[in-house]
């Protein structure tokens, strides 16, 4: 039976507070009313999160690297991409102290060298920079199989659009459009504009950053071990 976390992104110590009332996980039905204070509280609940994201951290090291077939001739295998609407995911970025939730965001279109992020500190902004120099752990760059160039600067754009809204807390709210935590700012985007949905629904409502390469609706186009 699929599980079930509240995840994310940089998740901060204040408490999340999920919306909907009640899953059966592992034959036991689970209050996600409760309010999760910690990690540790919720790895008790949780037991196999931090073995799923090593495994599919593994996964994407052993997956092939495919070049970039909207890149337009221009994409080398392997190197990193700064095209519109290209995801980029990370497991350098968490501020758990027990283990690494990953990172995501999307690049951007209006501004060089830019991808759009949600974060817990400042909400939705543009950050400068690549990943590889900003970020010292692993990183991954996907693309969305079956949107065109056009759908995927739409995305972007649309992206753009979000940025100055607050940092969304409750995980499984991935409904909401006043505010957005990484990787549901990224599935938001295609979801909204493309009707492509990113979401491997591992845990239910919720969009985990490792979900986005995970799904067999993108392709790997770029990896930093």
């Amino acid at each position: 039976m699929k599980n079930l976390i509240l995840f994310g992104t940089c998740i901060v110590s204040a408490c999340i507070l999920a919306s909907t009332p009640a899953y059966a996980i592992n034959d036991a039905k689970i209050d996600t009313t409760k309010e999760i204070n910690n990690w540790d509280d919720l790895n008790s609940i949780f037991p196999d999160n931090e073995k799923w994201e090593e495994e599919m951290k593994n996964e994407a090291n052993n997956a092939p690297i495919e070049i970039d077939p909207k890149a337009l001739g221009r994409a080398r295998a392997g190197s990193w991409s700064w095209r519109d609407g290209v995801i980029c995911i990370t497991d350098s970025y968490a501020s758990s102290p027990h283990f690494n939730n990953g990172h995501a965001g999307i690049m951007g279109a209006s501004r060089w060298y830019t991808t759009v992020e949600a974060n817990p500190n400042d909400g939705v902004q543009f950050k400068s920079g690549d990943w590889p120099s900003r970020f010292g752990g692993q990183i991954w760059q996907v693309g969305v199989k079956s949107t065109s160039v056009a759908q995927d600067k739409k995305a972007a754009l649309w992206a753009e659009k979000q940025v100055g809204k607050k940092y969304n807390k409750n995980f499984l709210d991935r409904g909401t459009r006043s505010s957005y935590y990484c990787s549901q700012l990224v599935w938001a985007a295609y979801k909204d504009t493309a009707n492509v949905d990113l979401d491997t629904w591992r845990y239910a409502t919720a969009i985990h950053p490792f979900e986005l390469h995970q799904t067999d609706k993108t392709i790997l186009i770029y990896r930093k071990k």
